[in-house]
């Protein structure tokens, strides 16, 4: 995913009810740390569970 306007995104998602890291789990990466990427991510929290067919759901949070 790219975009010129890449700083503006996660506010523009979020506006529209969009989760912008990947529609609530269609994204299995997320990628940081590129030069590419001039932004920085705020620290998060990792949350770690499993749902009721097994699989292993982590969510990446916002620290408050």
């Amino acid at each position: 995913m790219t975009r010129e306007n890449f700083e503006e995104f996660p506010a523009e998602a979020l506006s529209k009810g969009i989760d912008p890291c990947g529609e609530y789990g269609e994204y299995h990466t997320l990628v940081a740390g590129l030069k590419e990427i001039k932004v920085d991510l705020k620290p998060v929290k990792i949350e770690i569970s499993k749902n009721n067919m097994n699989y292993v759901l982590i969510d990446v949070l916002e620290k408050s």
